[in-house]
């Protein structure tokens, strides 16, 4: 969390510099860094958004407050966010799906959804909703590995492949 707000306090003191691409990996982070980096990113012309999150203390709350910042990043074109084990439910997709939903330039989304046990097939009616909703979205990569979510709930997003224009990979 202290790196977290190192971040924070450096996109906003500089005047010298925009920030263009933001990957946070390895990181020890929780809820309240995650609150520390939201408050900021909607102030930068961000276009490619990387979060690796795996293994930390993220919770649904933390995603929130992150995907209401991610909604107000209109240049975005590029985002990746990998959870593994952390403690996400279909509430957190709900709310990351539907901020990626309203972008106007996004082309590329990468979700890793590893070890979260509360994801279920409410989730998987999110995803299908983005991919039919973000008429941009051209590169779509889903991996759903030890989750609550079916087989049945992962088929409801493949069948979102009829797409044309999208290139579309779902591993579970």
């Amino acid at each position: 969390d202290e790196g977290c707000t190192a971040i924070t306090h450096l996109l906003k003191d500089s005047k010298a510099f925009t920030c263009l691409e933001l990957s946070m990996s390895q990181t020890r982070v929780s809820d309240v860094g995650i609150s520390y980096i939201a408050s900021e990113l909607s102030l930068q012309p961000l276009q490619q958004l990387d979060l690796e999150l795996a293994s930390t203390q993220v919770t649904d709350q933390g995603i929130i407050l992150l995907s209401e910042a991610i909604g107000q990043i209109t240049r975005l074109n590029s985002f990746m966010l990998d959870t593994q084990n952390i403690e996400l439910s279909d509430i957190g997709i709900a709310a990351i799906t539907t901020a990626l939903s309203s972008l106007p330039h996004l082309s590329k989304v990468f979700l890793l959804f590893n070890g979260c046990h509360a994801v279920t097939d409410l989730s998987s009616e999110k995803l299908a909703e983005l991919l039919l909703l973000n008429s941009t979205l051209a590169r779509f990569t889903l991996f759903v590995q030890r989750t609550g979510m079916s087989l049945q709930g992962v088929n409801k997003i493949r069948k979102m492949k009829s797409k044309q224009h999208l290139t579309f990979d779902i591993y579970r």
